[in-house]
């Protein structure tokens, strides 16, 4: 493929996220798709994995979306920085709805063979969404330094 193929791949497979359309992920990733995140305590490996990850972020945010903010390309691989946001109406990281709206960036980096993504790299800040939803505690910078 193109490297503008793999970008149009690429766009594609995120834009599921953005619909909850799983089923368009069998066109889009390898069967035995990998996904590698911190984020993600038990990375799902397959397609089926990759489906439920998808679709419970969208029950824990029904109005989950992900701007594409800068694409790259180079051979096989698409790099991805994107902002995402959402509101918190359904269990998330066992917390229970908190009504709060997220926003969040986060890297990925996918690379394709054979017209299909077949391996993921992602990144974001787990911890700075949990405070926006005020399930976390956020640090106090002069109660930090005054303990110094």
């Amino acid at each position: 493929m193109s490297i503008e193929e793999n970008k149009v791949l690429a766009r594609r497979f995120h834009q599921v996220w953005n619909t909850g359309n799983v089923s368009a992920i069998d066109d889009l990733a390898a069967a035995g798709y990998v996904l590698h995140c911190q984020a993600v305590a038990a990375a799902p490996g397959g397609r089926d994995a990759l489906k439920t990850l998808i679709a419970d972020t969208r029950t824990a945010f029904p109005d989950y979306q992900q701007t594409l903010e800068v694409m790259i390309a180079e051979g096989d691989r698409v790099a991805i920085c994107a902002t995402a946001q959402g509101t918190h109406r359904g269990a998330f990281a066992g917390h229970a709805p908190t009504g709060r709206s997220v926003r969040l960036q986060m890297l990925a980096m996918h690379q394709i063979e054979d017209r299909r993504i077949v391996e993921s790299w992602c990144t974001w800040d787990t911890l700075a969404i949990l405070r926006e939803l005020g399930l976390a505690a956020t640090p106090d910078p002069i109660r930090q330094a005054s303990a110094s």
